[in-house]
C-alpha cells in the first residue's frame, strides 16, 4: 500500500502546476512524510492543502488514498466522491473508489466503479488487469453474500490472545493442547515464537512459552503436530543449517519434553522457500508449502511420503486442481486424511486470499476446490484454518473483529455443514507382553472391516503406546504383531465420534510356546453356514504370513458355537467351519500337515449362553499351538 500511494504522489504531480504555490508546497510534505511513514502528518499537510484550495482534485484524491489506508472508508468515499464531481468519469478517481466500496464489502457500487473505469480514458494496461481482478473479486462477493453461510467466530479469550499477534493454530487430535505462533516485541525487533495453552472444550489455560529446545533466538512459526501429540514439524527462518531462507524441522516429545529440532533435509527443504507444514493421519506424509522450482504459480502446495530410515521421498506437486497461476498457502490434512483446508489467491473468491476444501479421491487426485463461503471468506485475507477432530470445529487467526484482543486473535467457529471433514475418533492403548506386562514395540494395523482395506498402520515404539485416528460410523479390525509372538486381532465399532468418546484398546500377547492360543476375532461366516465370508479373508491371509514366518509351528483350528440347536448339529458346524478355515490356508501355502481341524460345538464357552452378547463371543474360531 506505502508503494502504491508514492507511485500516486509522482503520478499526480504534473497536475499541481495549476494550484496555489503554498497547496503544492503542502502536498509536497504531505509526500515527503509519506515517505517517512508518518501517515497523520501527511494527513494534515493535505487537509491544509484542501483548505486553501477546495477544488483541489489531486489533493482530495491523495487524501482518500490515506483515509481508505486507515479504514475510515466513509471519509474516504467523501474524498473520492469530490474527485469525481470535480472531474466527472476520471480514471484514478473511479478505481480507487471503487476499491472502497470493495473494501466495504458494496460490491455493486464497486463493479459499477470498475466497469466504468475499464472505460474510461487514461485506464492504462495494468490499471485494467488490475481492476478485473477487483471485478471478479466483487461478483463473486456479491453473490456469495446474498447466500451467505452461518458463522459466528468466538474469540479464544484472555488467556489464549494478547495484545499483539496470535496465529497459525494446532491442535492434538484429543482437543486437549492448543500450540499457536505468537508474534511480540523482544529487545530487538518482533519475534515469533510457539506458545502452549491446555484444556480444550473452550476452557483454555494461560498460554506458556513452549521449551527453549523449540524456541530459539530466531524466529519460529506454523507447527503443526502429529495425532499422538509427540511430534511437530515447524517453520524456521535463517538458522545456519537451513538450505533456503526457511525450511522444516521436526522435534519429537518423550517423557513430556520436546527434543532438539532437527532439519528434514533436502529433497524436502531446498534453497527455495518452505514452509507451513501439516502431517497426514499416520504422520508418513507432510503437505507444505513452497515456491521451489516445477510448481504452477507463486506458491504451490506440495506433499513428502516418509520412506523409512529417516527419508523422506521427492516431494509430489499436488497438481492443477489445488495450485493455480497464484497462491496457495497454509495446507491442513484434516485427520479424516482425505479433507484438504487450504488459503488461495487463485480460485474463485471474494478477496486476495480465501479459504477452500477440496477432497482427496485418491493418492495424486483432488476434487474442485470449494469456497468456504461469505462471511468466512471476506475482502481481507483469510488463511491459516485448522479443523477439530469433530470434522466441525474449526480454528484460525482474523483481525479487525469488535472482540479483539490485538493485531490477529484466534478464533474457533462451526463450519458450515457441506465444507465439514468426517468426524474422527481416536484409538488408544499400550502392548504389552502377557506374563511379565513389559511394554512391546509392535506393528498395529487397523482394517475397515466393510472393505478389508488397511486404513493405518503404524509403530508403536518402544514404548508400546499407540494412538490413532479413525473416521467413525465404522467396524474396524485391530490387529497387533510382534516377532516371537502371536497376533492379536480383535474387531470393534467406531461410532460418529469425537475426542470426548477415546477408546482405550490395550493388548496383552502371548509369546509363542506350546499351548498358547488366540481368538480370530475377524473370521465371519453367515448364520448357520461354513462358508466363509469374503470379509474374512484379511483375517486368514494375516494367520497363513504368520505361520510361514513361522515354519516350525503345528497349530490347532477350532470352531465353537453357541447352545442354540442340538448338540448334533453345533458340533458337525464347528467341524465345518474349522475345515473351511483350513482349506483356506492350505491354498494360501500353509502345508496340511501343520494344521488340525477340530469342532468343540457349544462344549467349551468362554462366556455366559444366557445373553446375546454372550452367545456372540462363544461363537469363534480359535488357533491353539500344539506344536512348536
Amino acid at each position: 500500500m506505502r508503494n502504491l500511494l508514492l507511485a500516486l504522489f509522482l503520478l499526480l504531480a504534473p497536475s499541481l502546476v495549476a494550484q496555489s504555490r503554498q497547496s503544492i508546497r503542502d502536498v509536497e510534505y504531505a509526500r515527503q512524510a509519506m515517505g517517512q511513514n508518518k501517515v497523520g502528518e501527511a494527513v494534515n499537510y493535505l487537509n491544509k492543502a484542501i483548505e486553501r484550495d477546495p477544488d483541489y482534485r489531486d489533493a482530495h484524491l491523495m487524501l482518500g488514498e490515506l483515509q481508505l489506508r486507515q479504514e475510515q472508508f466513509d471519509k474516504a468515499l467523501a474524498s473520492f466522491d469530490r474527485v469525481l464531481d470535480l472531474s466527472p468519469g476520471y480514471f484514478l478517481g473511479l478505481y480507487r473508489r471503487g476499491l472502497a466500496y470493495y473494501r466495504m464489502e458494496d460490491f455493486e457500487r464497486a463493479i459499477d466503479d470498475y466497469e466504468a473505469y475499464m472505460k474510461s480514458e487514461g485506464a492504462s494496461d495494468r490499471g485494467k488487469e488490475e481492476a478485473e481482478k477487483y471485478l471478479a473479486w466483487a461478483r463473486f462477493g456479491l453473490d456469495a453474500k446474498a447466500n451467505p453461510v452461518p458463522f459466528d467466530p468466538i474469540n479464544l479469550g484472555d488467556s489464549v490472545n494478547g495484545p499483539y499477534m496470535e496465529y497459525f493454530p494446532a491442535v492434538t487430535a484429543d482437543g486437549k493442547e492448543l500450540i499457536f505462533t505468537r508474534n511480540q516485541p523482544s529487545p530487538r525487533a518482533l519475534k515469533e515464537d510457539f506458545y502452549v495453552s491446555r484444556g480444550g472444550q473452550g476452557q483454555w489455560s494461560l498460554a506458556e512459552a513452549l521449551d527453549r529446545q523449540v524456541n530459539s533466538d530466531g524466529n519460529e512459526g506454523a507447527l503443526c503436530i502429529s495425532a499422538d501429540g509427540n511430534v511437530a514439524v515447524f517453520t524456521a527462518c535463517g538458522r545456519e543449517d537451513g538450505a533456503g531462507s526457511c525450511d522444516l524441522y521436526m522435534t519429537i516429545r518423550e517423557n513430556g519434553t520436546w527434543g532438539k529440532p532437527f532439519n528434514l533435509g533436502y529433497p524436502i527443504n531446498t534453497e527455495a522457500w518452505e514452509s507451513q507444514p501439516s502431517l497426514s493421519p499416520d504422520g508418513r506424509t507432510i503437505y507444505f508449502t513452497s515456491n521451489r522450482r516445477g510448481g504452477k504459480g507463486g506458491k504451490d502446495l506440495w506433499k513428502s511420503t516418509f520412506e523409512g530410515g529417516g527419508e523422506w521421498g521427492e516431494p509430489i506437486n499436488l497438481g492443477d486442481s489445488i495450485n493455480t497461476r497464484g497462491d496457495e498457502i497454509t495446507p491442513f490434512m484434516h485427520w479424516d486424511g482425505q479433507s484438504l483446508y487450504f488459503a488461495s489467491t487463485g480460485h474463485p473468491g471474494i478477496g486476495d486470499f480465501d479459504m477452500y476444501l477440496s477432497l482427496r479421491l485418491d493418492n495424486n487426485l483432488w476434487s474442485t476446490p470449494q469456497n468456504l463461503g461469505y462471511p468466512i471468506n471476506s475482502v481481507r485475507e483469510e488463511n491459516g484454518l485448522i479443523v477439530a477432530p469433530d470434522g466441525r470445529t474449526a480454528y484460525y487467526s482474523r483481525e479487525g473483529y469488535e472482540d479483539s484482543r490485538g493485531m490477529l486473535d484466534l478464533y474457533n467457529f462451526d463450519l458450515p455443514e457441506d465444507v465439514r471433514a468426517a468426524p474422527i475418533a481416536y484409538v488408544k492403548g499400550f502392548i504389552t507382553d502377557h506374563q511379565s506386562g513389559s511394554a512391546l514395540s509392535a506393528t498395529v494395523e487397523f482394517v475397515d472391516v466393510s472393505t478389508g482395506e488397511t486404513y493405518l498402520e503404524m509403530n508403536t515404539g518402544s514404548a508400546g503406546y499407540y494412538f490413532a485416528c479413525l473416521p467413525g460410523n465404522r467396524n474396524y479390525a485391530l490387529n497387533v504383531r510382534h516377532p516371537g509372538y502371536l497376533f492379536h486381532s480383535e474387531r470393534f465399532t467406531l461410532e460418529e465420534s469425537t475426542e470426548n468418546s477415546a477408546r482405550d484398546l490395550p493388548v496383552s500377547l502371548h509369546a509363542i510356546e506350546t499351548g498358547a492360543s488366540l481368538t480370530l476375532r475377524n473370521v465371519f461366516f453367515d448364520s448357520g453356514s461354513s462358508e466363509l465370508r469374503g470379509s474374512s479373508s484379511p483375517e486368514l491371509d494375516r494367520t497363513a504370513e504368520f505361520l510361514a514366518l513361522n515354519p516350525s509351528l503345528v497349530v490347532e483350528i477350532s470352531g465353537h458355537t453357541d447352545n442354540v440347536g442340538s448338540q448334533e448339529s453345533n458340533q458337525s458346524l464347528s467341524e465345518q467351519r474349522a475345515i473351511a478355515v483350513v482349506n483356506y490356508l492350505v491354498n494360501r501355502g500353509v502345508p496340511r500337515e501343520r494344521l488340525k481341524a477340530v469342532g468343540y460345538g457349544a462344549t467349551d464357552p468362554v462366556a455366559s449362553n444366557e445373553t446375546e452378547l454372550g452367545r456372540q463371543e462363544n461363537r469363534r474360531t480359535e488357533l491353539k499351538i500344539i506344536q512348536n
